[in-house]
């Protein structure tokens, strides 16, 4: 074509829009290629809406665009923008405000983060920059104590950053004692008062960019994945209320009201980062439904498999570890991990909370962002997942004899606000408020007393269970020291209960509801760590030689407590598998009590202790249906019941009403057939009361670690000195 002009255009002599229209116009309109509509922007905040309609504009300021020929494609994007131009300009007339309401003598920087600070945290985009604060309080830092904040080593400038780090999409966070901070301060030494341009032309002029920027081949591109499947609307509905219902306010990963604005506003369709949160939040919550939809079909409906389907979308590959973590990424794996939980790769857990846990680290989720206290959405959602990785990492760890990642002494971060999700914000006026109603007991109470008794937990590891035992102070010996210990461990482990609200203090005959569950896990896992405590004195020479045999009373008499409480809500409450470590645990050091007694030939009403022992064996089995490590942990208990040579009791007991019978209403023919025939295979085998459903084969490992009470002095970490 002469001059790029088709033959009929030439023709009539008009100027030719043949090629425009044959080119392509190659722009995005989200992570999943969609155009966002102006009706989704208006159900999101700005921080949200900045990663899905930045490159829009991009496309649109390039000089290569061509204007679409779809009058419909062109409507959308305009009105896309338009409702973008609209979210701008409230959010700055909204910050011009608050500028304006501060005295004139405060940074106005300051102002600023903490306006942008107070979005809904539900992106990347908010997650990135929620992980810095502003530079504005670093002249007030530098005047506090030695334990710097995140606004201490966060005071460079984004262009001072980038003179001193590899190029970086986003901000990661550098200690005080980091070569990053070292150079900072010998740079702040040789410059003196000179302006951050000019320490950052300094610093570039020597740079050499093959040492400073990324080489390509080590930059990964996306992998191309399969778009996500979410369940039905009612199911995917179904899910999330049973999830929050069920599982957030015993490990509050989320918040409530953000999340469902988030999804009801189709945000998990366009933003595959959210979308990997949602398929996370129906794969827990399939562990708590009786729907069929959950299970897989492939493999014939097993209701072990509920919720895999959704799972096994999850992108937990080298993806999310190669780039810059986001508090999505954070939330996506603490999900994930509560999920493994389930399956019968719960060994996986552990490391998966020590990549979370570091890349929590990288964002600073454990340290404190602010010193005036400020409470902001965005900060409490980070708090809660850090919280909860740090209670994982700790009871995983405890429960398998190693040590926890992060120690307590780690972090500066402030407790999660003890006010419900409801209430964080004002409705008429929509100001962060965290104001809980007079009188009215919030949920999150349980959390920050777990979080509190955690505490005492690491300090139980930290005392008698590292593997260097610390020398005792001078002038004591190690069994003096070990007494005072345990009196100071067992004395906060009282004034803990003794604090503890009134609607979280155990009482068998309450009603059902959310407290009941919450007290229950927390006097279980209270029971537990005393259990701990207790544990390395049994058989210990001490002494007092009173003393093995006191520390025996006490972890009997706190596992007989724990069976009663489990056994109690396992009847009404809903399901709180996290606790069948502690039912397995008691089970067994009751177990071992009548075993001694019965060869010492001790005075033991043994039908009422094996009434006891079987009740938790019966607690387990209320969970074994869906959470392999319940049945692992029944079978073994089982087993040695039958083979220390005790008869089942008189009276058969009864299962917990929650769990008998999980899916019966709702499973597929051909589930009822195999289960019915594999049960008349089995007639030969345990008790008919201790039968429930087909196990395909034993998969209880013959560990050492089962049997965890030390017998002997040399089993005991004291060491028997």
């Amino acid at each position: 074509m002469p001059g790029f002009r088709c033959s009929n255009c030439i023709a009539f002599g008009s100027a030719c829009t043949h090629l425009h229209v044959a080119q392509r116009t190659m722009y995005n309109f989200g992570s999943m290629g969609n155009t966002i509509p102006a009706c989704v922007l208006k159900g999101l905040n700005l921080s949200e809406a900045k990663p899905l309609m930045y490159p829009v504009i991009d496309a649109v300021l390039s000089p290569d665009y061509q204007l679409p020929t779809n009058p419909i494609l062109i409507r959308q994007t305009m009105s896309s923008l338009a409702q973008f131009a609209r979210m701008l300009d409230e959010a700055l007339t909204s910050a011009t405000e608050k500028l304006t309401s501060y005295d004139s003598s405060m940074d106005p920087q300051h102002v600023l983060s903490s306006s942008s600070n107070s979005r809904t945290p539900h992106t990347a985009s908010s997650s990135q920059s929620g992980s810095v604060s502003s530079k504005s309080a670093t002249e007030e830092v530098k005047k506090e104590s030695n334990s710097p904040t995140m606004e201490d080593v966060s005071s460079l400038s984004a262009s001072l950053r980038q003179g001193l780090m590899l190029d970086s999409h986003t901000h990661r966070f550098f200690g005080p004692s980091s070569t990053v901070m070292v150079a900072k301060t010998t740079l702040d030494l040789t410059l003196g008062q000179n302006t951050e341009s000019t320490i950052e032309a300094s610093v570039a002029r020597y740079r050499r960019p093959i040492y400073w920027t990324r080489r390509p081949w080590e930059i990964i591109p996306d992998p191309e994945h399969q778009p996500y499947v979410f369940p039905e609307q009612d199911l995917l509905l179904h899910l999330v209320e049973r999830y929050f219902t069920c599982k957030n306010d015993l490990l509050p990963i989320l918040h409530r009201p953000s999340f469902e604005r988030a999804l009801h506003s189709g945000l998990h369709l366009v933003d595959d980062q959210f979308g990997g949160t949602v398929l996370a939040v129906c794969a827990i919550a399939s562990l708590f439904t009786n729907d069929p939809r959950v299970l897989l079909e492939e493999a014939g409906y097993p209701e072990q498999s509920g919720g895999y389907k959704y799972f096994r979308q999850l992108r937990l590959t080298t993806q999310s570890i190669l780039r810059d973590p986001t508090l999505y990424d954070v939330q996506l794996y603490a999900l994930a991990i509560v999920y493994l939980n389930s399956t019968s790769m719960g060994e996986i857990c552990w490391q998966y909370l020590g990549i979370a846990l570091r890349a929590a680290q990288d964002m600073a989720l454990n340290r404190k962002q602010t010193r005036n206290g400020e409470r902001t959405r965005e900060a409490e959602v980070r708090k809660r997942v850090f919280f909860v990785l740090l209670m994982m990492d700790e009871i995983t760890s405890a429960y398998g004899g190693r040590s926890a990642m992060i120690k307590r002494e780690e972090f500066d971060v402030d407790l999660p606000a003890d006010c419900d999700d409801e209430y964080w914000q004002d409705e008429e006026s929509g100001e962060v408020t965290f104001k809980q109603p007079e009188g009215r007991p919030s949920k999150p109470s349980y959390f920050i007393h777990l979080i509190k008794l955690f505490g005492i937990l690491a300090d139980v590891q930290r005392a008698f269970y590292s593997i260097r035992t610390p020398a005792p102070p001078e002038g004591m010996t190690l069994d003096d020291w070990n007494a005072e210990r345990l009196i100071e461990l067992d004395i906060a482990l009282d004034k803990w209960k003794h604090n503890l609200p009134e609607h979280l203090r155990w009482n068998p005959s309450a009603p059902h509801s959310l407290f009941y569950d919450q007290s229950a896990t927390l006097h279980a896992n209270f029971n537990w760590i005393r259990i701990l405590l207790y544990r390395p004195f049994i058989g210990s020479k001490t002494k007092e030689p009173t003393d093995g045999l006191l520390a025996l009373k006490v972890c009997i008499n706190a596992a007989r407590a724990t069976i009663s409480i489990m056994d109690a809500q396992s009847q009404r409450g809903n399901f709180i598998p996290g606790v069948s470590v502690v039912v397995f645990l008691s089970g067994i050091i009751l177990l071992v009590n009548v075993c001694r007694g019965k060869q010492m030939g001790a005075q033991l009403n043994q039908e009422q202790e094996m009434q006891i022992i079987y009740k938790a064996v019966c607690v387990l089995r209320t969970y074994e249906r869906c959470w392999h490590s319940s049945g692992r942990f029944c079978d073994v208990l089982y087993s040695l019941l039958v083979l220390s040579g005790f008869s089942e009791p008189q009276q058969s007991p009864t299962f917990g009403g929650i769990g008998n019978h999980r899916c019966e209403t709702y499973a597929p023919p051909e589930y009822v057939r195999q289960t019915e025939e594999t049960e008349d295979l089995a007639q030969d085998g345990p008790a008919s009361w201790y039968r429930s459903y087909p196990i395909d084969q034993p998969s209880c490992p013959q560990d050492s670690a089962v049997f965890g009470i030390p017998l002997q002095a040399h089993d005991s970490p004291t060491g028997g000195k």
